[in-house]
């Protein structure tokens, strides 16, 4: 329900003066155009947000909009390259969890571009911040990023992590890499993908499921 969030974050914005509560309010909402496919509304919060949050000198909600720039140009499907000066300057201060986001964007973003060992690099960095959160869901996707940019034998553990993931949208993309980084088990994972590609909004499937994951990993990410 993000677009039901991103009116509910809208309004706490206007209940609270201009400051670091104001802020996240404003990323939140921004966070949630984000997730709902709005990608246009959200840079246009998410930069508003990043010029009052470096007045402040408020290094976290700088992050988090730097974040949300860089997500909706890659979800858009723009052509990026790594940026590696956000990736230092989040390791040096933000909260893990800003920095687990910003490694996930960047290491799909060596994906898309074919920087296999680039890609396995960012993505180990995000699996250990991804398990020092606690939040599961996303260390199964960047460990499945890890092991389509270098295949080999998937682990039942990462295998069961995938199926079972309880955010339909990361267990699709997660079950689509290991389907392109281990043959033996596309015929095992594909039901469950379809069922998950059919989750997908119809108006924004050939958008959302073009920029999962380079050429070789669509045909297990899109629904027949």
């Amino acid at each position: 329900r993000y677009d039901e969030a991103a009116e509910l974050h809208a309004l706490s914005a206007t209940r609270v003066p201009r400051g670091p509560v104001h802020f996240a309010a404003l990323l939140g909402q921004a966070s949630a155009l984000l997730d709902s496919g709005r990608f246009d509304a959200a840079r246009t919060l998410a930069t508003d947000a990043l010029r009052l949050s470096a007045e402040a000198r408020l290094a976290y909600h700088e992050a988090r909009a730097e974040w949300i720039l860089r997500s909706a140009a890659y979800r858009a499907g723009q052509t990026l390259e790594v940026d590696e000066e956000l990736i230092e300057a989040c390791g040096l201060g933000t909260l893990v969890w800003v920095l687990a986001q910003v490694l996930t964007t960047e290491a799909a973003v060596a994906w898309r571009r074919g920087e296999r060992q680039r890609t396995v690099a960012l993505a180990i960095r995000a699996h250990r911040c991804w398990e020092q959160t606690n939040f599961t869901p996303a260390a199964t996707l960047v460990a499945a990023l890890r092991h389509a940019a270098e295949p080999a034998p998937v682990p039942p553990a990462l295998l069961r992590a995938a199926l079972d993931c309880p955010v339909p949208g990361l267990a699709l993309q997660a079950l689509a890499l290991l389907a392109s980084a281990d043959s033996q088990l596309r015929a095992l994972v594909r039901g469950r993908i379809e069922v998950l590609a059919e989750g997908v909004p119809a108006a924004r499937r050939d958008i959302r499921l073009e920029v999962l994951a380079p050429s070789e990993a669509l045909s297990y990410a899109r629904a027949d």
